[in-house]
Parts: structure tokens; sequence; C-alpha cells
């Protein structure tokens, strides 16, 4: 018996697991997570947006689609191209379709986009597309401690994703970004 196994989740449904049964959990494994309101606002992308927007946070226009109505606005309001996605990546999402994100060319592709898949996605969230290739996606991967102190941060860059466009990241590389690791660690620091 070397004591608790350690847990380390690869994908967003198991961060979300394990923060949902960290009680029963705890007593065989070990793990760091935020707590469970938090895990829940950064998996939920209509959480997490809003709390961007009321944040000040630099994020694309974005608008959360509820219903028709929701959606005839957004339509409107969107410079195009944008991007459709479920607030959460439910299993009615995924027995659905594989799709991460549906984009979309117009208004009228939006609000077809969102009745054709409203029903396995319940809520969603309509954003502006960023033009860019693949590489042009840097992100901050870093682990916090139990007191939010940043331990170990890298930043990478992603080279190629599946499904093209909308996917996840299949090939990626560390690099060395300055600006968004500072960024990110002020954002840290600003949440304390």
């Amino acid at each position: 018996d070397g004591g608790p196994a350690v847990l380390v989740p690869c994908s967003d449904a198991a961060v979300l697991a394990i923060s949902q049964w960290r009680e029963r959990l705890a007593p065989t494994y070990r793990f760091v997570l935020a707590e469970h309101e938090v895990v829940e606002r950064l998996m939920d992308k209509v959480a997490f947006a809003e709390y961007a927007t009321a944040a000040g946070l630099p994020i694309p226009a974005t608008r959360i689609l509820r219903n028709d109505a929701d959606a005839e606005a957004a339509a409107e309001a969107l410079p195009y191209p944008a991007v459709l996605k479920p607030a959460l990546k439910t299993r009615a999402w995924t027995d659905a379709t594989r799709a991460k994100a549906i984009r979309v060319a117009d208004g009228p592709a939006l609000v077809a986009a969102w009745r054709t898949w409203s029903g396995p996605a319940g809520v969603m969230i309509a954003q502006t597309w960023i033009q860019g290739g693949e590489s042009s996606l840097v992100s901050a991967n870093a682990y916090l401690d139990r007191e939010g102190q940043t331990r170990v941060m890298f930043t990478a860059r992603k080279l190629r994703q599946w499904p093209p466009e909308t996917g996840t990241s299949c090939l990626g590389e560390e690099v060395r970004d300055e600006h968004v690791a500072e960024r990110i660690a002020r954002g840290v620091e600003g949440d304390r």
C-alpha cells in the first residue's frame, strides 16, 4: 500500500466527474481541483462567457441562445463568420454529433443551425469566428497549488487539430510566449 493514487484527468468530462464526486474519491485518490463552482464555470461555455463579460475579459462578440428569439437577435447582431457551440458537451450532444462547434457564414445559417442543434444542445453560445490558422492558437497551461499559486506554467501552440477548424488539438508544440503567460498570470492574481 503506497497511499492514494494520483488522478490526472485528461478531458473536460473527466475533470467534471472528479469534481462532482470529489468527496467520495478523496480517500482513495489525490487530485487538485478548484472549487466545484469554478470547475463548472470553466466547463460551461455560457457561464464562462457571462463571467468573462462581467470581469471585462477580452472575448469575441458573444450571444447566448436560449430560444428562437435569441438566435434571431444574434443573427442580426454578430459579425460573420460565426460559430455555435453547446454550453456543455452533454451526452445528448455527443450522441447527435461529434462536432465541437458549428461554423456559420451568415445570419440565416446561424438561425438554421440553432434550429437543427438546439434540441441536443439546449442552451448554445454564438460567437464571432476569430480568423487565423490552427497555429495561431496559443494556450497557457498551468498548475496551481491549493493556495492558488502558479507552480508550473507553459505556453503551447496548436499545430493540427481534428476535425480541422473546430477540433481538438492532435499535434502541438511548446513555445515561449511571454505575452500570453503574463496575461494569464495577471488574471490569476486578479481573481484572488
